[in-house]
């Protein structure tokens, strides 16, 4: 800006709650002169001021030009809470302090697993539930037991949860023996009991600032609506089935007309809900889990407009590597991030999975120039090209880690290369050798759900270079090792010209191409026999679900999910973070961005199932199959290092174990996480 400007305004967004600045009175948005405010800029407070913009407008430049924000222009420091939360958020994204994080204490006081861990809105108080049928209060910052709960249930308890504002006085809980209770803690009398759940009730799910709603998911297959302001007489622990109450249902033919939540799984049989989240940011949003390898995302204002069709207004799911199409993966729970733009979902007998929501997602045309992405391409394409924005990616820092990454793959170090690669495309999305280095490093390494990777990386290639020979070639040979001949054969039509005809090509078009005959032999056999060749309705279904899902962003690996139903994972320090359990008791923590495994903790003798970080402090509370509850601070003297030989033979170990459990039955690893009912 020149010294020569004749007029000058302003725009003001004001952030405080009033919506108007208390000095001034001037209204949430105004364009005051300049000098004017200039001369008694002493007079606004600091909120006022706060992620304000400036945008100058001159009489010789027909233009709005933002410069920066106003906390900077003023040149002092912002005291608003904004400011505040910004600086917490710098210390909870520090790295190193990520990998100092140690047992700072020990809570003891249950004598059963501990299968829920929740902190209270504003983190004073830590509540949990047990196989001991207890809910226990613990009190910050000694974290002393300030009250036992003698829930009444007559199973394990898998929930407990604080009404929202309530301090509390309130809590709620859901257990084996399919019950939901409210607990009124300085008034036992006045607690109450709702028996309509027809399985054992999982999880509980409650609105910010309403105290009268929650929600209860059950192994039934419905969620409900528990009001606490009004009695429920037909629920009355009879046995007399009760409908009145169900929001969703999975169930087919649906209870009472409900919507049917798209079971993916036809007209037979229903689907136990494992999991159940209600989005902080955007409470319309309500996430479910189930005993079958989709997430289902609900809009709770279409619930009770739909009464015969499907409400759900976006699904995920988990890559499957299964043969035939059938995956033996299933939800073992699932979270928001901060923002409402992100959900995380775990899934037993695979990984853990990032997936943007539906409206979050920008048009492809705001982000890097150079790398757009036609409309005509593939969905996945449109999608890829959305993550990061143009001053944010960086080719010169992803050229340099993408170096690396070439050097641990002449060394056959896979698993560092492909660390590397994922770093590099964390700086530009849109690096096609770094895309299709690690679709190679993941060709080699072959840990669990790899082979969809390379599909998806290849996907991502070719997407910007229809051409490329590489990526087809390894798009080729992933879907043939997927046994998935159909696609292969697919692929090898249209892929052919740009392959480059080598012994290794030469001797993966040939078993595609005989792959795909003896398919097409099959095929035909089963329709002979199929009474007229109609297909199995349950197939279709699923096919169709699995090629409308969302796709994945991130995915992280390293634990092992497959003895229990109820491991979490978690978003952690702004969402910069995933934490989640594992069956080997390790606390696992992953940088988000580039999927990168920063520190491993043990946390359990056994399997840790319970991760729950604080809402606003450097802490970590964890439980599972001890009866105790671990509180986690970054207090270690020096960092965990992230090439520790403990840590490298722990994850190969892992991944291991994964894979013998992906070659088993899948009837029995669907069994082992309970998918059936109570095993």
């Amino acid at each position: 800006m020149t010294r020569s400007v004749g007029l000058c305004y302003y725009i003001l967004t004001l952030q405080t709650p009033a919506r108007t600045c208390v000095a001034c009175r001037l209204p949430e948005t105004a364009a005051v002169p300049f000098f004017s405010i200039a001369r008694n800029i002493k007079s606004h407070t600091t909120d006022c001021w706060t992620n304000c913009i400036i945008i100058i407008i001159t009489h010789t430049h027909d233009m709005a030009q933002p410069l920066r924000s106003s906390r900077r222009w003023l040149g002092e420091p912002c005291r608003s809470h904004q400011d505040v939360a910004a600086r917490r958020s710098s210390s909870l994204r520090n790295k190193a302090l990520i990998r100092r994080l140690q047992t700072a204490q020990t809570l003891e006081g249950h004598t059963g697993c501990v299968n829920s861990i929740r902190w209270s809105e504003d983190g004073s108080t830590l509540i949990s539930g047990s196989d001991d049928c207890c809910v226990v209060l613990w009190r910050a910052p000694e974290y002393q037991r300030i009250a036992v709960i003698r829930t009444g249930h007559s199973g394990n308890v898998f929930c407990a949860s604080e009404l929202p504002t309530t301090d509390c006085a309130q809590i709620a809980s859901c257990a084996a023996d399919g019950e939901v209770r409210l607990h009124n803690v300085e008034n036992p009398g006045a607690s109450r009991a709702w028996f309509c759940h027809r399985d054992r009730t999982k999880k509980l799910a409650t609105e910010p600032g309403n105290p009268h709603l929650f929600f209860s998911s059950g192994e039934d297959g419905t969620v409900r609506q528990m009001d606490c302001r009004t009695p429920h007489p037909r629920c009355d622990g009879t046995g007399t089935p009760c409908t009145s109450n169900i929001v969703l249902s999975l169930r087919s033919p649906c209870d009472s007309g409900h919507a049917a939540g798209c079971c993916a799984r036809g007209q037979q049989g229903y689907l136990g809900i494992k999991c159940l989240e209600l989005c902080p940011s955007r409470p319309q949003y309500l996430a479910v889990g189930a005993s079958d390898p989709f997430v289902r995302l609900f809009d709770r204002r279409m619930l009770a407009r739909s009464t015969t069709t499907c409400c759900c207004v976006q699904h995920f799911d988990a890559p499957s590597e299964a043969p035939n199409s059938w995956s033996t993966a299933s939800v073992t729970s699932v979270a928001f991030s901060g923002t409402g733009t992100d959900l995380l979902a775990s899934f037993g007998n695979e990984h853990a999975y990032t997936y943007p929501l539906l409206e979050t997602q920008p048009a492809p045309r705001s982000f890097c120039a150079t790398r757009n992405v036609p409309r005509g391409e593939p969905q996945y394409a449109r999608k890829m090209a959305v993550r990061k924005p143009a001053w944010a990616c960086q080719p010169q820092a992803a050229a340099k880690l993408k170096e690396r990454g070439n050097q641990k793959y002449a060394r056959k170090h896979y698993a560092a290369a492909v660390e590397f690669y994922s770093a590099a495309l964390a700086q530009d999305p849109y690096h096609i050798v770094a895309l299709s280095n690690r679709a190679a490093a993941l060709l080699k390494r072959r840990w669990p759900s790899d082979l969809a990777a390379v599909v998806k990386d290849c996907d991502g290639v070719l997407a910007q270079e229809p051409c490329h020979a590489k990526a087809n070639f390894r798009k080729l040979q992933a879907l043939h090792d997927l046994g998935k001949p159909k696609l292969a054969l697919d692929h090898l039509a249209t892929c052919r010209p740009h392959l480059m005809v080598t012994p290794d090509v030469a001797r993966v078009i040939t078993a595609v191409e005989q792959d795909g005959l003896d398919d097409q032999s099959d095929d035909s056999d089963d329709a002979a026999g199929d009474h007229g060749g109609e297909q199995s309705p349950v197939k279709n279904t699923f096919a169709e679900w699995q090629q409308a899902c969302t796709p994945y962003t991130n995915r992280f690996v390293g634990h092992v999910n497959t003895v229990t139903d109820i491991k979490e994972a978690c978003f952690f320090g702004c969402d910069t973070y995933v934490m989640s359990g594992s069956d080997d008791g390790h606390l696992f923590v992953w940088e988000r961005e580039t999927e990168a495994l920063v520190g491993m903790f043990k946390a359990d003798a056994h399997v840790l199932n319970c991760v729950r970080p604080h809402p606003t402090e450097m802490l970590v509370a964890t439980s599972g199959i001890e009866d105790a509850i671990k509180l986690w601070q970054p207090t270690a003297p020096r960092a965990l290092g992230q090439s520790s030989r403990h840590f490298q033979e722990q994850v190969a170990a892992n991944m291991a174990s994964l894979s013998r459990q992906f070659s088993a039955n899948p009837f029995l690893s669907m069994f082992n996480l309970g998918a059936f009912g109570d095993v």
